[in-house]
């Protein structure tokens, strides 16, 4: 996985991805305070584990959005999170292109692993955004904070 998470470099028309080099904080600033709670819950603060990579994807220099894979091992699977901050029409459907290359490529990367994303029931988009991915709905559960999450697994085709 670190190989991988190292030398990942993948570009869509004027967005790209690459490894994370400033600290994991620095994602905040992108965001506002409502969206870094859906995007770190449960306290919107982001915090980095040995499990936890992060690549970021850039719009040329500037930051607008992240990629957190939680490598799973003991579990053969790895989960994916991400999010992306932008007012161009243009630049979310080059965020979807972009996305759909990543999970796939993450997915040739590691053909024995299970590809999964947990997510809000009620986030709606990105919902949405997983089944057109490819994700299917498997399971659900409640947190602490009864919340209620979906769980969803990668099958393309």
């Amino acid at each position: 996985m670190d190989d991988f998470i190292q030398t990942y470099y993948c570009k869509k028309g004027v967005l790209s991805i690459s490894k994370l080099n400033e600290p994991v904080h620095t994602l905040t600033q992108v965001f506002s305070h409502k969206e870094n709670i859906l995007n770190f819950p449960p306290d919107g603060i982001p915090s980095k584990t040995d499990i936890e990579h992060f690549l970021t994807i850039y719009k040329s220099e500037d930051i607008c959005g992240f990629y957190r894979i939680i490598d799973l091992q003991f579990e053969n699977k790895i989960e994916l999170h991400g999010s992306f901050k932008s007012e161009s029409n243009f630049l979310i459907k080059s965020y979807f292109e972009l996305t759909e290359r990543f999970v796939s490529e993450v997915q040739d990367a590691f053909p024995d692993m299970k590809i999964t994303s947990v997510v809000s029931a009620s986030n709606k988009s990105v919902i949405k955004f997983l089944e057109f991915l490819k994700f299917e709905k498997q399971s659900g559960f409640s947190s602490e904070s009864n919340t209620n999450y979906l769980n969803y697994l990668y099958l393309p085709e």
